[in-house]
């Protein structure tokens, strides 16, 4: 009673269509859809996550915020890389999205599924033919009323197959449409990459120019520094110099002060003899009576201190000389030191005058980095939220981002360019004042 009656022909029917609904060609088709669904999804999710980024890098006010660690302060190069990473991940997108958005290989995909249809439209009308004989066979015998039946079933499931076919080459009909508005976008994306490359060229113009006025800027600060040591060497050269003739000098004052000593040593030996002879004179007056003896012994006395008396004012001349001597060499010597510490003192204030110079020169090229580094940053962000917009589906993004801050950088670089040059010409006049 409640068995159930046998179809002999579902099975076939069940058959044709599995072989319609999971053939090897829609379900690659089914798995490339998701493959594109998935990617779409990721790269929109990319998309939003460096917008966010980006959105954290300027304030309100457009200045960098130092909150952000990966492109204010001390982490700029790792902004710098993390920027470069994102920029590969982007372009490794965009070539998949190209290789697989190739409008020949929609093509091709367009023209299998065309012959893949003709080829079973051109099944159905044999089908549709045998269908029509075996009605004619089955019109001739009475017996085979059930198999018409049958054949009728098979053709409503050929019509049905029919209907899914015509849904299915609708449907890729849409995604080649779509493909192709695609292709259309990508062209779009490569105009507005090769804008970039030339915007890229013109900043690498502009860099250039910033490094050769750094390598002016360098060669002067060498040229001033070699200038100074020659300077200072020649100076050095000369105090040496003068030194050693006042080593040499003091040496013959010494020499001096010892035959002075020597001379005075003389002078009171001289002295204490002529004191002995006056009293020997004395006791020869006393003692001898013979005046002719007398007299010529007084003669010879008198001869003697006539002799120590030139004696002695040739000394006296000579200690006269050597203590005028002295005192113009103590004279020479107190200039010398004068001179000595007066160059002394131009010399510690070259150096200190170089030494602001460095630190100026430093804190230009700190400047110079500086502003380097933000015409970069500026840049690479143009390049990503262009290349970031151009994959969101935007098409005419807008490609003069950010003008208004690289010229504020330009004319920064060029105020603190103005200004070393100027701190350039006041350090000359400083310099040729001391000279």
């Amino acid at each position: 009673m409640g068995r159930r009656r046998r179809d002999p022909d579902r099975e076939r029917r069940l058959q044709i269509q599995s072989q319609l609904q999971f053939s090897p060609d829609t379900r690659r088709g089914r798995q490339d859809a998701v493959q594109r669904d998935t990617e779409s999804y990721k790269l929109s999710q990319k998309t939003r996550e460096n917008n966010g980024n980006l959105k954290l890098v300027r304030g309100e006010d457009g200045q960098l915020d130092q909150r952000f660690s990966g492109f204010a302060g001390q982490g700029l190069d790792t902004g710098i890389d993390k920027l470069e990473r994102q920029k590969l991940v982007l372009t490794d997108t965009y070539q998949c999205l190209k290789s697989e958005l190739d409008p020949d290989t929609i093509q091709k995909h367009y023209e299998e599924v065309k012959l893949r249809r003709d080829r079973t439209l051109v099944e159905n009308e044999q089908l549709l033919i045998q269908i029509s004989d075996l009605n004619r066979q089955k019109a001739a015998q009475s017996s085979w009323v059930n198999k018409c039946d049958l054949i009728q079933l098979e053709e409503n499931s050929f019509k049905q197959e029919n209907e899914k076919l015509k849904k299915h080459i609708s449907r890729i009909t849409k995604e080649y449409d779509w493909e192709m508005q695609k292709c259309f976008g990508q062209k779009l994306k490569v105009l507005q990459h090769e804008e970039m490359k030339t915007e890229n060229e013109k900043l690498r113009q502009d860099l250039n120019k910033m490094q050769n006025k750094l390598a002016r800027c360098r060669a002067l600060e060498e040229k001033h520094r070699c200038t100074n040591l020659k300077d200072a060497k020649l100076l050095n050269k000369k105090l040496l110099k003068k030194k050693s003739d006042l080593e040499k000098e003091l040496s013959k004052c010494a020499q001096s002060q010892e035959a002075v000593h020597v001379l005075t040593n003389e002078t009171d030996e001289l002295r204490e003899k002529n004191f002995s002879l006056q009293q020997e004179i004395q006791e020869m007056t006393l003692k001898s009576q013979d005046k002719s003896l007398v007299k010529l012994r007084i003669k010879v006395l008198e001869d003697e201190k006539k002799a120590l008396m030139r004696r002695n004012r040739h000394l006296k001349v000579k200690v006269a000389q050597l203590v005028r001597k002295r005192k113009y060499e103590q004279k020479v010597m107190k200039n010398q030191e004068l001179l000595t510490n007066a160059m002394r003192q131009k010399n510690e204030q070259v150096q200190s005058i170089y030494e602001e110079l460095i630190v100026e020169t430093e804190n230009n090229k700190v400047a110079n980095e500086k502003c380097r580094t933000i015409s970069i940053i500026e840049g690479r962000e143009r390049e990503i939220t262009c290349t970031l917009l151009t994959c969101a589906g935007v098409s005419s993004a807008p490609l003069t981002l950010g003008k208004d801050k690289q010229e504020k950088a330009w004319t920064e670089s060029e105020e603190l360019g103005a200004m070393a040059d100027w701190r350039q010409q006041q350090f000359q006049d400083r310099l040729n004042y001391l000279r």
